[in-house]
C-alpha cells in the first residue's frame, strides 16, 4: 500500500483507513450490481457543516483504489478526509486514480523544488494537507491558472512540461493503482493492453511469491495466460471479482444454455486471438511496449517482494511478448 507518491511499500497509518475502519466509522450501505448476491459496492455517509447549525449529508461510494489515490498516496489518514476528496472528484467526473497520482506528483515536485509558488500561485502543497488538495482541485475545476488547468491533463503531461519525470507515476500515460507488490505488478502496467492492474494477475502473482518461489518463466507464462483469459471475461462483461467462478467449463455451459456452441478450447483460442488483435491495433497507432518507461523512482523503492531489477524486468517483457505471440 504505497504512500506519498510511491515513497515506500507500506503506510504507517494503514489501520486508521482500513476497510474495517471505514466500516465502523462511515459505512452505511452495501449495494450490489443487478442480479448479484455479493453486494461489494461500499457506500459511506459524509456529513459536513456548511453554516452554523446546518449540515449537508452526501453518500459516497469507495473501495481500495480510491482510498489509495486520495488516502495513502497523499498521506491522508482519516476516512472522513478521504471521503471529502473522493466526493469532490466524483462531482467533477474525474478519474480518481489519475487525479490522486497527479496531485502526488505535484506535491513531490513542489517539495523538491521542481516547481514553486510561481506555478502554484502561492498555494503550498504538502502531504497530509487535505485543505491544500481541495483548494488545488477547486482551482483545477474552475480553470484558474495554467498549472491547475494542466493538472487535469494528468501526470505524464505535467511531468513532460514541468519536470520530475523520474518520480512521475505513469505507464504509457496511465497512472497506476496502489499495488507495490513486485515485478509482476509493474509488468502488468508496462505490457497490459490498457496499462491497468486489471489487465492480468500481476499483483496476485507477486502475493503468491511471498509463500513460495516460482521460476521467472513460469511467472510470465501464468501472467500471459491470465491476460488472454481476461479477454474472454471482459468480452462477456464478467465481474472480475467473480473470475475464480467463471472458468472455461462454466462459461461454456452457460453459453450452451443460450444455444451458443463455445467449447472451453474455443474460448481459450478466442482470448489468445483477441489479445493479439488488441496489440495489433495499439501498434498501428505507434505503440511500442519496449518504449514504455518504468519511473526511475520505482527502482529504489522496496516492494513486497524486494527491489525491482532492470535486467529481470527487460527479460520479463521479452518473455511476455514471446509467450503472447506479439513480439
Amino acid at each position: 500500500l504505497p504512500p506519498r507518491n510511491f515513497a515506500q511499500g507500506f503506510f504507517e497509518n494503514a489501520t486508521r483507513i482500513s476497510g474495517e475502519a471505514f466500516l465502523e466509522e462511515v459505512n452505511v450501505q452495501h449495494i450490489a450490481c443487478a442480479h448479484c448476491p455479493c453486494g461489494c459496492i461500499q457506500v459511506a455517509e459524509l456529513r459536513e457543516k456548511f453554516a452554523p447549525a446546518h449540515y449537508s449529508t452526501v453518500r459516497v461510494s469507495y473501495d481500495y483504489e480510491p482510498i489509495f489515490a486520495m488516502g495513502t498516496q497523499l498521506s491522508i489518514s482519516t476516512p472522513q478526509e478521504i471521503l471529502r476528496l473522493i466526493a469532490f472528484i466524483e462531482k467533477q467526473g474525474w478519474d480518481c486514480m489519475s487525479m490522486g497520482n497527479t496531485l502526488a506528483w505535484a506535491t513531490e515536485a513542489f517539495l523538491s523544488g521542481t516547481i514553486g509558488e510561481a506555478e502554484t500561485e502561492g498555494l503550498s502543497l504538502s502531504y497530509g494537507d487535505t485543505r491544500s488538495y481541495l483548494e488545488a482541485m477547486q482551482r483545477t475545476s474552475e480553470g484558474k491558472g495554467v498549472f491547475f488547468r494542466d493538472l487535469e491533463k494528468g501526470t505524464a503531461f505535467c511531468a513532460s512540461k514541468y519536470g520530475g519525470d523520474h518520480f512521475a507515476m505513469h505507464y504509457g500515460g496511465l497512472e497506476p493503482a496502489g499495488y507495490l507488490t513486485g515485478e509482476n505488478a509493474v509488468m502488468t502496467w508496462v505490457a497490459g493492453v490498457r496499462h491497468s492492474h486489471l489487465d492480468d494477475n500481476g499483483y496476485s502473482l507477486d502475493q503468491k511469491l511471498l509463500m513460495k518461489d516460482m521460476p521467472l518463466e513460469e511467472q510470465v507464462r501464468m501472467q500471459v495466460e491470465e491476460a488472454q483469459w481476461r479477454m474472454v471475461l471482459n468480452s462477456l462483461v464478467v465481474c472480475l471479482f467473480a473470475r475464480g467462478v467463471y472458468d472455461g467449463q462454466v462459461i461454456s455451459e452457460g453459453l450452451g444454455a443460450l444455444g451458443l456452441d463455445w467449447t472451453p478450447e474455443r474460448l481459450k483460442q478466442f482470448g489468445d486471438e483477441t489479445l493479439k488483435a488488441k496489440y495489433r491495433l495499439k501498434r498501428s497507432y505507434g505503440f511500442d511496449p519496449k518504449k514504455v518507461i518504468i519511473p526511475e523512482k520505482m527502482f529504489s523503492v522496496r516492494t513486497s517482494t524486494g527491489l525491482l531489477d532492470r535486467e529481470r524486468m527487460a527479460r520479463r517483457l521479452d518473455l511476455f511478448l514471446e509467450y503472447a505471440g506479439i513480439a
